[in-house]
């Protein structure tokens, strides 16, 4: 009798014994659980992901490095911290980060981040900064959403990593055209020129 291979799997935080062919199984509902969702416009209304529903700004004061690693994150991403009320002074762009940081502090816990408008309220060099960020993390998967074609850039992502949403269709940048992208290509300026729309 062939024996089976056995191995222990953490689904929902316990843990379950796969044995033969359900070990796959077992893993991609591992992953599928640790998927997550989240939107830069829709704000923090209802945002709870793994915080157990307490409001965001609880939820980062109760953190090991508390407002800290905030402030470090804000830095990073070129934006001078002071001392002020800040839910008062809260706008928009800054929100959206700070349901960014939300989302990076607890990255460990998921498998797929999808962030749709991620950069709705940001300037252009803050996108960037973003995308660096997110591109330098590991073991995770991060698909993010916008409109804002300046971020299009050989410098940020390759041309495989981009794609075009339209009509029930995605396709990644270098299957829609006949060239073969090198990375002096100027991305931007080829989209805007229409090197992508309906050339294969």
């Amino acid at each position: 009798m062939k024996k089976l291979e056995q191995e222990c799997v953490k689904i929902n935080g316990k843990k379950v014994l796969a044995i033969g062919n359900w070990q796959v199984f077992l893993k991609f509902i591992e992953f599928v659980n640790k998927m997550v969702y989240f939107s830069s416009t829709e704000g923090t209304d209802g945002l709870v992901f793994s915080s157990g529903g307490r409001r965001i700004f609880n939820f980062i004061c109760g953190l090991d490095n508390d407002v800290k690693g905030l402030e470090g994150f804000l830095e990073e991403a070129g934006i001078k911290t002071a001392l002020v009320p800040f839910e008062e002074v809260l706008l928009s762009g800054m929100e959206a980060l700070v349901i960014l940081y939300f989302w990076y502090v607890q990255r460990k816990d998921f498998s797929f981040v999808f962030i749709d408008s991620f950069d709705a309220f940001y300037h252009t060099f803050l996108s960037r900064a973003v995308i660096w960020k997110l591109a330098a993390e590991r073991n995770i998967q991060i698909i993010f959403t916008s409109h804002n074609t300046s971020i299009i850039s050989n410098r940020l992502l390759r041309p495989d990593c981009y794609f075009i949403l339209e009509d029930n269709t995605i396709q990644p940048f270098c299957d829609l055209t006949n060239r073969e992208l090198k990375e002096a290509h100027n991305l931007q300026r080829m989209y805007i020129a229409g090197e992508f729309i309906g050339n294969k």
